[in-house]
């Protein structure tokens, strides 16, 4: 079985009522997707599910950490994830719109890949700004890169004539 094959989860033979199941998302998990903010990661997932005749509802939380980059001096996070999502599949034959908490399989389907509902879930639940003060490992910027950030900003760049020509954009 593949690396994805791990995150199926095999509803066919379920007995109705509830079952639970667990999933670990290694680093190989995080490395194959490709995100510009997370590089790598290790996180627990605890899958719920209750099963009927024509529905599943999924609720699963995930808990671990991802390894980012600070927002304001791109110094290597290791940010926490801790976060919950619900899923329902409706099982029928209609042809209907999927929407975001609900999806629509055929009858005569037995399984499901969860891995990108469980990856969706950690990228949507991570802050637009990730920074220093909100990781795991550091609580303050690194001070020579915000320093130098700085003066960089408060530099002269008039001697620069590319920078002339792109201030005289603005006049």
């Amino acid at each position: 079985m593949g690396q994805e094959g791990q995150y199926v989860l095999r509803f066919g033979s379920l007995s109705k009522g509830d079952h639970e199941f667990e999933y670990v998302l290694s680093s190989d998990f995080f490395l194959k997707r490709s995100h510009p903010k997370v590089r790598d990661g290790k996180a627990e997932v605890l899958l719920h599910v209750n099963k009927s005749e024509q529905r599943l509802v999924l609720e699963y939380k995930v808990e671990g950490e991802v390894i980012t980059d600070c927002d304001n001096c791109l110094s290597e996070l290791v940010y926490p994830v801790n976060c919950s999502s619900q899923l329902i599949i409706k099982l029928t034959d209609k042809s209907e719109v999927d929407e975001v908490d609900l999806i629509h399989l055929p009858t005569n389907s037995y399984e499901i890949n969860m891995a990108n509902h469980f990856y969706d879930t950690v990228i949507l639940n991570l802050p637009m700004k990730l920074l220093c003060e909100d990781s795991v490992n550091r609580k303050d910027c690194d001070a020579d890169i915000m320093n130098k950030m700085m003066s960089e900003e408060d530099s002269d760049t008039s001697g620069n004539p590319e920078w002339q020509k792109l201030k005289d954009l603005f006049k």
